[in-house]
């Protein structure tokens, strides 16, 4: 996304810290912070949060790794339609903590509510996503939902062609393209 792209700020928590030696990467971002030490998937987002604090952020962006994200209608900016889709569930829920892109394939936290909702550290990868989002729902916050995007699992995509084009092992294999994202079946316009 024009859009996004240089806003981007990349979490290297690698071992070897590859990112933050990459000119080519640093070239097309915003920046890349080094964590202090290799830290677990709870404490990366806490340490994401903290992040988000130090810089102002009202709210920042997750996404895994292992996904890679189209938009819905070709020729359009993702970014765009990221934002405008926030602005609309934010509209709806002034209360909002979460929204989440298919599923949590691309998540965007509110700051405060991270402030006041941490990651459980003790809690296992898995198991720690589950943990904090209901403590963000019990918590008072709105999550919603928002499909703007065709998400990939990585492992199926074989080669990455052009802007857009893309050759799959299984061309059906787009994942989460449906229109109720959230388990609860929340609103996803």
């Amino acid at each position: 996304s024009t859009l996004m792209a240089p806003n981007i700020i990349v979490v290297d928590n690698s071992n070897g810290k590859e990112a933050a030696h990459s000119k080519e990467l640093r070239s097309l971002i915003n920046s890349v912070v080094k964590t202090p030490r290799m830290l677990n998937f709870p404490e990366l987002h806490n340490f994401m949060a903290d992040l988000a604090v130090t810089r102002k952020l009202e709210f920042y962006f997750w996404a895994h790794a292992d996904n890679y994200v189209l938009p819905l209608t070709e020729g359009r900016d993702l970014g765009v339609d990221v934002l405008e889709c926030m602005q609309k569930q934010i509209s709806r829920a002034p209360n909002w903590g979460m929204l989440l892109f298919a599923y949590d394939h691309l998540a965007a936290f509110r700051t405060q509510t991270m402030v006041q909702v941490p990651w459980d550290p003790l809690v296992f990868q898995y198991g720690s996503e589950c943990d904090v989002y209901g403590r963000i729902r019990d918590a008072g916050y709105d999550a919603k939902a928002c499909k703007v995007h065709l998400s990939y699992d990585m492992k199926q995509v074989s080669l990455v062609l052009g802007d857009r084009g893309c050759v799959w092992t299984d061309p059906r294999w787009p994942v989460y393209q449906t229109t109720r994202e959230t388990r609860g079946g929340g609103d996803t316009t």
